[in-house]
């Protein structure tokens, strides 16, 4: 059988089989044996990689992290549960004394015919104006005539300069006599600033 064959072997017909052998194996061999293992680490870059080449199957599952997205790329997820209210905070500090004391004081008076005066209303002690209102009504007829009769509205301050009560000046040119009156608001304070001289209203006894 080989004396049969050896006359037709030739160096041609030896190279050209060895070449389909090349042909068909040696790519499938160069395929399988390039593992992970032969690529060093951290050398392959995107450029690397051929675009919409991967697909799921490529990324490990659960191994994607919100920071490997675009902002805006992921949905925002449902709104949480309200978590459990905190500890209670340390206590503040005390704050200073508001308005403990409010005081009304007023002044009445009637008011003839053709005569004028100025009454005050006076805080009791540890108090001090924070406005007031002034009134005069008809003797006779019980008619509001405080826009005739009442000339100015105003605080009224002690020789110290500090605020002391509201006053008013009537001025009864009706015919009728008027009943007068004015009042004031109080209130306790801690500091009461002194107004100038030029802007006050001294307090007449």
């Amino acid at each position: 059988m080989l004396a049969k064959l050896r006359p037709r072997l030739t160096y041609a017909n030896v190279m050209a089989t060895v070449a389909v052998f090349l042909a068909l194996g040696g790519g499938s061999y160069a395929a399988i044996s390039i593992t992970g293992k032969n690529v060093k680490d951290s050398s392959l870059t995107g450029k690397d990689i051929k675009n919409s080449s991967l697909t799921t199957s490529d990324v490990k599952n659960s191994s994607l992290l919100a920071s490997d997205f675009k902002l805006g790329q992921l949905p925002a997820g449902a709104r949480g549960a309200q978590g459990p209210a905190g500890p209670q905070g340390l206590r503040g500090q005390d704050g200073q004394d508001g308005f403990g004391v409010l005081e009304y004081p007023t002044h009445v008076d009637v008011l003839a015919t053709g005569n004028n005066e100025e009454l005050d209303a006076i805080c009791p002690s540890g108090t001090f104006p924070t406005g007031g209102a002034a009134a005069a009504i008809d003797d006779t007829t019980g008619d509001d005539v405080g826009d005739r009769v009442i000339q100015s509205q105003f605080l009224v301050f002690d020789s110290s300069g500090r605020p002391a009560g509201y006053g008013a000046d009537f001025n009864n040119s009706t015919g009728s006599d008027v009943d007068t009156q004015v009042e004031g608001f109080c209130a306790n304070a801690d500091q009461v600033p002194v107004t100038p001289a030029a802007s006050q209203h001294t307090l007449h006894r």
